[in-house]
């Protein structure tokens, strides 16, 4: 999921959630006609992207006509030569939501599904550099017969070390070792047993675990009989709650009808781990221990709201019918770096219902301002969807899928490539 050495000139941004063709970019946040798929991924969803080493990018998803992964060149053409094979179809189970990219290129890929080129790997499998079946990847094998059960893998990081964290709504067991919500496994898919988590782990909204290997994570946990919290954690190296890091009584939304009104715990939805280690925090909550917080805070790396982060907070604004809406944004991904945040979700307004126009990504600064620098590019209408961002240092282009049909007045059905500039950017 993540990369963030600093870079001098250029961030290479990747949005992933949905159907399209792609361009590269010589103007800040302009499109560049040069980087081309053609008629791209038609009627698809992009769920997760991912770059190998070579600058190949992996695709993930409800692709057609591809079976659930494809991969495309640096220049944005179909790879032919990804060996997918009958890869994912709907009679494997039910969804691939996540991949990550090991530092051999092998591709780790988790979620609900049932199974793979017709071979049962359930929940999480791994591809060889090509895309080729790795059969010596088996969680279920390696210790024993094994398996998720059940609703699925929904978050997948690759440490530097070669070893693998998953995380999401399951139990795993494999030969009587079990694990709850969250699992690390070594390089051969056998289980990490120096991590040991807590074995009654709450349902993980949120996770983020740095190169070093630094685990953050956020859940709802209950306090006392029906009194509960919502909390953003960190790990000790063998899987233990870090008390040196704590958010109190933590993240809390209000909520009223004609007929009642609530104040109820709330967790993150999105996290980052910065370079510095901080967190940064996205939800649907509006208050951090009793503050106002506005869905969007950065925590200081003792887990104390940072007061210097500028939480105007990003707005999803509109009208249904005959409803008008303003509400916080959804944010699905959160990338920072060289003193920029890259936000991507599903929002058009920074800091109100009448604040300046981002449609689903903007880039802040530091501070949490925005950064009025970086040329806006509006993502079609209705519920542009990024879903996530990586960064590349050694180029200046942006990458983008997500469900959109258009970037400012050019029709890009889903995905696309920008770039900041060729030159020294002012802005960065």
């Amino acid at each position: 999921m993540h990369i963030r050495n600093l870079f001098r000139l250029w961030a290479l941004i990747v949005f992933c959630e949905v159907p399209g063709a792609v361009v590269q970019a010589q103007n800040p946040g302009s499109l560049d006609p040069g980087f081309d798929v053609g008629a791209g991924l038609s009627g698809s969803y992009v769920r997760k992207c991912a770059l190998q080493s070579d600058g190949k990018t992996v695709l993930l998803g409800d692709l057609t006509p591809w079976p659930g992964i494809a991969r495309v060149n640096r220049d944005g053409t179909l790879d032919r030569t990804f060996a997918a094979g009958t890869g994912f179809s709907e009679q494997s189970g039910n969804d691939q939501e996540t991949l990550a990219i090991q530092p051999d290129d092998k591709i780790v890929v988790g979620g609900s599904f049932a199974s793979y080129q017709g071979l049962s790997r359930r929940g999480l499998l791994r591809l060889n550099a090509d895309g080729s079946f790795d059969a010596v990847f088996n969680p279920g094998a390696a210790l024993g017969e094994g398996e998720f059960s059940y609703l699925g893998v929904r978050h997948l990081f690759s440490q530097a070390d070669g070893k693998l964290v998953a995380a999401g709504i399951f139990s795993y067991t494999s030969s009587g070792v079990q694990r709850k919500n969250i699992v690390r496994f070594n390089a051969d898919g056998s289980v990490d047993q120096t991590f040991t988590p807590d074995p009654a782990m709450p349902r993980i909204s949120a996770i983020d675990v740095s190169p070093a290997g630094q685990i953050v994570l956020s859940y709802k946990q209950e306090v006392s009989e029906g009194v509960h919290q919502g909390k953003v954690v960190r790990l000790l190296p063998d899987g233990r709650v870090d008390p040196s890091f704590n958010t109190a009584a933590g993240f809390t939304q209000f909520s009223s009808s004609p007929f009642f009104t609530q104040t109820v715990a709330r967790e993150p939805d999105t996290l980052e781990i910065e370079a510095d280690g901080s967190v940064l925090a996205s939800g649907f909550f509006d208050k951090f221990n009793d503050v106002e917080a506005a869905g969007f805070i950065r925590l200081t790396p003792v887990g104390a709201r940072d007061s210097n982060f500028m939480s105007h907070g990003l707005r999803d604004t509109g009208t249904m019918g005959e409803l008008t809406y303003d509400r916080t944004a959804l944010i699905l991904t959160i990338q920072s770096a060289a003193g920029f945040i890259y936000v991507g979700g599903i929002f058009n307004r920074v800091g109100s219902a009448a604040g300046p126009v981002r449609e689903g990504f903007a880039r802040l600064l530091e501070t949490g301002a925005l950064d009025t620098s970086y040329l806006h590019q509006t993502m079609g209408t209705n519920n542009a969807r990024p879903s996530s961002i990586l960064l590349r240092p050694e180029l200046g282009q942006v990458v983008v899928a997500g469900r959109f049909g258009s970037i400012g007045a050019s029709p890009v059905p889903g995905i696309a490539q920008l770039s900041s500039s060729g030159i020294l950017d002012s802005g960065f």
